[in-house]
């Protein structure tokens, strides 16, 4: 099994089995744009895109009202002109002034869980099978 870009004929596969999934996997024309597709071939299709995530929205807490609104607008402004077509997001626990603003700038809120791997999570999926991929790199580079 090995990652790679998918090709232009993978589409019509592509397309047939995001039609498939769509009640569990929340994509749809909008969500797809601007992605890369990889694939393993006959296995799966993945869709990537390019996403900005701020780790959370971190304003000085004695600026409040319309300066903190104008800093919160000119930031997102600033970031669309640096990372144009790049989806911008951020966490929050909800219902506070930092999501009304979002809000009013044009965030939507998703109505679905966010997973998150970070460059230095182990998954127990890697703690279980670590020699075994460390065995099938081990091969992969000798062929």
């Amino acid at each position: 099994m090995r990652l790679e870009r998918s090709k232009p004929e993978d589409a019509k596969e592509y397309a047939q089995w995001m039609w498939d999934n769509r009640l569990t996997n929340c994509a749809s024309i909008e969500s797809l744009r601007n992605c890369t597709v990889f694939k393993i071939s006959g296995i799966l299709h993945l869709p990537v895109k390019t996403v900005l995530m701020l780790e959370s929205l971190a304003p000085n807490p004695e600026v409040t009202g319309h300066k903190r609104l104008l800093a919160i607008r000119r930031a997102i402004t600033d970031l669309r002109k640096q990372f144009p077509h790049t989806e911008i997001v951020f966490l929050t626990k909800g219902d506070t002034q930092l999501d009304e603003a979002a809000k009013f700038y044009g965030f939507t809120e998703m109505p679905f869980k966010v997973y998150r791997m970070r460059p230095d999570d182990s998954s127990r999926a890697a703690q279980t099978y670590r020699a075994k991929v460390a065995v099938e790199d081990a091969l992969q580079s000798v062929t």
